[in-house]
């Protein structure tokens, strides 16, 4: 295994991935004010997306600096979704969903 597959691999783009994801699967298993279902689903369709742009990338090819330049904006990302998920349901800040 190259030095290039194995820094892919171990990188911490994929924990962060899969946090989001399992933060965006138990806010969408909850009920989320009509309004707001439009984001959460351009959110969930960012993260399928980023899901596999990851999947399909070489890691030969990918450099250390574009894994942690997308894991910084999931990581912000996942700091908004956490914001929402953590609200009230009757004040869910939808700003939030924006800024992710």
């Amino acid at each position: 295994m190259s030095q290039h597959v194995q820094a892919f691999e171990s990188h911490g783009i994929h924990n962060t991935l899969s946090e989001l994801q399992k933060t965006l699967v138990d806010i969408n298993q909850s009920v989320a004010p009509e309004d707001h279902v439009a984001y959460l689903a351009r959110t969930n369709k960012l993260t399928a997306s980023v899901q596999h742009l990851i999947t399909e990338a070489d890691p030969d090819l990918t450099s250390e600096s574009v894994l942690n330049s997308v894991k910084e904006k999931l990581d912000k990302a996942l700091e908004f979704i956490n914001t929402y998920k953590n609200q009230d349901s009757e004040s869910k800040d939808i700003n939030c969903l924006k800024d992710a």
